[in-house]
């Protein structure tokens, strides 16, 4: 009888068409770590923008600076965007939604979609005063593309 494959704990588990080997080395180049083993590190939080005007582009959660640039690029040019790690706060949903997680087909929306900034957040979000530390993100976009030209 054959063993059913157990479920993928990490994302270097996960492999499609026998690409391990390239998932290991890639994405663990990608996201800027060691060994592809320790994609399960710690993540870290940060609200990105558009340098040029402050655009808001999102908040993100990532372990590296490298797979912050990959998300960014989902929406943007990660080139152009600077980023400020998140002190302690939240997303908070204010009333009742119909959504649930796990999501399923039926639901018609994701829960967040009234979400407000917890006060934490909505302080260092108004400060004018350098209570965020913006960086550039340009620097971790291109080492990111270089790295997947190898």
């Amino acid at each position: 009888m054959l063993a059913m494959p157990r479920k993928p704990r990490y994302l270097h588990e996960l492999v499609i068409c026998g690409a391990l080997v390239w998932v290991k080395d890639r994405l663990a180049i990608v996201l800027g770590i060691r060994r592809a083993s320790r994609l399960h590190t710690a993540l870290k939080t940060y609200f990105v923008r558009k340098a040029a005007g402050r655009e808001v582009v999102g908040l993100f959660a990532a372990p590296s600076l490298g797979l912050l640039a990959a998300l960014v690029d989902e929406c943007c040019d990660p080139t152009v965007c600077e980023y400020a790690p998140v002190h302690t706060g939240g997303l908070l949903v204010p009333a009742a939604t119909g959504a649930t997680w796990p999501l399923d087909e039926a639901s018609a929306g994701s829960g967040l979609e009234d979400a407000v900034l917890s006060q934490q957040w909505q302080d260092d979000l108004s400060r004018a005063d350098g209570t965020l530390d913006w960086k550039p993100l340009a620097g971790a976009a291109r080492a990111m593309i270089a790295s997947l030209g190898r």
